[in-house]
């Protein structure tokens, strides 16, 4: 690639032309939590990342007069691979999609900004080893070097016609699982020096970043970060101390592969401190599972994840020393070479498989003093809840060997095809919860969906709902001899529901006739619904009546259809 790249770049511009490599804030590494800052994830072996990093910085290059960089999109591509556990190597290529500015004057001289066309930047190469601390420790610190080539393309102020390097020291940690940060330190060097007059100076100079942030749910990592550096030879000066401050945030969305978003503003007026700057990220880095000892059995399935030993199978000896000789490490009285479990203590039996071994009633490898399902055969986990305890992948309590819905959280029951399901009838009335209009309250098959397993009369919204409508004889408030259950399904819900203090029962009609007989004959016929709850047991002083006539229809009156929807009663509950 670096070959590719020198082959197809144009002569480097005269050594005094005055543009440099103008984006000061560079990616970290790619597998680094934070845009900037290294999170020291220098853990296993030959593990590879890769990905890239957008950034669009705004005024990244302002003299007096002018901005000669005005607008930059850049993207670096890079990849690294973790050697050994604690080396690491990478690489980093920027590469200019845009640039845009306005000519400026530098001691008479025209600086010009840059062109149209797309161009590379300074190729960076890093070596990276970790000193002390694992990943995720509360602190965890490393050292490194970094080189950058003079690829960069001076007319797009990718590069400043020289060789660059930074030595640096780095640190990192984490704490209580929730609180993370990250820092360093560094000495830039750079070939060729830039003096911009009263706008500052860009030569070698100590650069220092810092990060502080919050890990949300074990996907988000999240919190400020701030990047600077100061010229070696006016150090701490405002004019040549570029500093940025910035939001960032890293999401892994599956298992490896994560993007980042970041946003940012400069904080000082130096040279090469944008204004504003955002930068969206999005990488790939293989999973891994620390292995501490370094012989070949991971942690998680290690029984000797500190002391280097053989992977035998057996998850009481997993990862453990040959055990040889007349040795009693476990000191139970009982040898090594007899003893089932040479690195816990346990009573001897009969039986060479368990002799030596602390009591395990389900032989799961998990000692009855630390399983939490002592009967049951299970797993070890590192959750003393969970430890020896059958798999439970939902986390619905019911292990996975009775879960009939392994994957899907549910609820115990006594029928195996059902256990452990989520409760998709809960009225069980034989129609599906997302089907029922009432998926509380049981009742029959309905055409209209609004209906559809709704009991013939219930409690909803606020009324009483009605599956059909008390009768009377036509054009008198007198109720019809027969056909009235409707009613007696009102007292059981009024029964049901003391809760319900008030209820007013409204007579409503349709427009055909005189209004004033209308309105006399839908309120007489809600005090005839009143009367008849009153005499079948219901408190006269949960009852109100009033009717409305044709004043409130629900349907049009142009029809047959539409005139007896409007000819109704309606029960709604009195909140007030």
């Amino acid at each position: 690639m670096l070959a590719a790249v020198l082959a197809l770049l144009p002569a480097r511009a005269h050594a005094q032309d005055a543009r440099v490599a103008a984006d000061r804030v560079e990616p970290s590494e790619r597998g680094s939590e934070w845009l900037v800052n290294e999170s020291l994830d220098l853990v296993g072996a030959l593990r590879p990342s890769a990905g890239a990093v957008l950034s669009r910085a705004t005024r990244p290059v302002v003299l007096p007069g002018n901005a000669p960089v005005e607008d930059l999109v850049v993207v670096h591509v890079g990849s690294s691979v973790t050697l050994v556990d604690r080396v690491r190597l990478a690489f980093n290529l920027p590469l200019q999609l845009y640039g845009g500015g306005k000519r400026a004057t530098l001691d008479g001289a025209d600086v010009l900004p840059p062109t149209k066309e797309q161009g590379a930047g300074d190729l960076r190469f890093g070596v990276d080893v970790r000193l002390f601390g694992e990943h995720r420790s509360i602190f965890t610190s490393a050292v490194g070097l970094q080189v950058w080539l003079p690829t960069g393309q001076q007319s797009q102020w990718m590069g400043d016609g020289g060789a660059r390097a930074r030595p640096r020291v780095m640190a990192a940690g984490e704490y209580a699982k929730h609180f993370v940060w990250a820092a360093q330190l560094g000495y830039g060097y750079r070939e060729r020096a830039q003096a911009f007059g009263e706008a500052g100076l860009v030569g070698s100079d100590l650069q220092f970043s810092a990060a502080a942030g919050a890990r949300l749910k074990e996907d988000i990592v999240i919190g400020p970060e701030i990047v600077g550096a100061t010229a070696w030879s006016d150090a701490f000066s405002k004019r040549a101390t570029p500093i940025e401050a910035l939001i960032s945030a890293r999401w892994h969305i599956v298992s490896g592969l994560r993007i980042g978003l970041a946003a940012g503003v400069g904080v000082t007026s130096a040279v090469l401190a944008a204004e504003r700057r955002l930068a969206f990220s999005i990488e790939w880095t293989q999973p891994t599972v620390a292995d501490s000892d370094g012989d070949g059995v991971r942690d998680d399935a290690d029984r000797c994840p500190h002391e280097p030993g053989i992977a035998t199978g057996n998850p009481r000896t997993n990862g453990c020393p040959k055990v040889m000789g007349t040795s009693d490490r476990d000191g139970d009285g009982i040898l090594d070479r007899d003893d089932a479990c040479p690195y816990a203590p346990g009573p001897r039996t009969d039986d060479p498989d368990t002799n030596g071994c602390p009591p395990d009633r389900d032989r799961d490898g998990v000692a009855d003093a630390v399983d939490a399902c002592p009967d049951a055969p299970g797993v070890p986990t590192r959750d003393p809840k969970t430890n020896g305890c059958p798999p439970d992948t939902d986390d619905d309590g019911i292990d996975d060997l009775a879960d009939a819905c392994p994957k899907e959280p549910g609820i115990r029951t006594s029928d195996p095809m059902t256990n452990g399901c989520p409760d998709r009838d809960r009225d069980k009335d034989n129609i599906p919860n997302d089907l029922d209009a009432c998926p509380d309250d049981a009742g029959p098959p309905d055409i209209d969906p609004k209906r559809n397993g709704c009991p013939k009369a219930w409690l909803h919204d606020g009324r009483i709902d009605l599956a059909d409508q008390p009768k009377f004889i036509p054009g008198t408030a007198e109720l019809a001899p027969e056909g009235n259950e409707i009613l007696e399904l009102v007292v059981k819900v009024l029964e049901a529901h003391p809760e319900v203090r008030r209820v007013r029962v409204e007579g409503h009609t349709d427009n055909r006739g005189s209004y004033d007989a209308q309105k006399k004959l839908s309120a007489a016929r809600a005090q005839t619904i009143v009367k008849w709850l009153v005499e079948h047991g219901i408190d006269e002083g949960r009852l109100t009546s009033q009717g409305y006539g044709p004043d409130r229809p629900v349907d049009t009156n142009e029809t047959e259809a539409g005139r007896a929807n409007n000819t109704r009663i309606e029960l709604n509950v009195v909140t007030k």
